[in-house]
């Protein structure tokens, strides 16, 4: 069995047991609180595997995707204007952009 397929089974026995609660007590099938409780405990827990499965899913897709993977430690080298800095040598036109401690996109 596909693992897609056993995780859209679950999903579907899930919200089964959840809409089956939810009929349930809408119509009268609560005579006390403590029963009122519990079931509001198990629509809660289906609500809170499904969105578990769901988020599960968002990030294995994220991560399955090329182009989410940034590189921020590039030692990219970038040209300084040829404007005459005080206290700089022409030399030193040449600097790393990780060693400017700026964040992203302030050069």
């Amino acid at each position: 069995m596909d693992e897609m397929t056993f995780i859209d089974k679950i999903r579907k026995i899930i919200k089964m047991r959840h809409d089956d609660i939810v009929s349930s007590m809408a119509s009268g099938g609560v005579d006390n609180m403590e029963k009122y409780q519990y079931m509001l405990g198990q629509i809660r827990t289906y609500q809170y595997l499904n969105q578990e499965i769901s988020t599960l899913l968002n990030k294995k897709e994220q991560n399955d995707k090329d182009g989410t993977v940034i590189n921020i430690n590039s030692k990219t080298e970038i040209e300084l204007p040829n404007k005459e800095l005080v206290g700089v040598k022409p030399t030193e036109k040449k600097i790393q952009q990780n060693s400017l401690n700026l964040p992203v996109g302030e050069f």
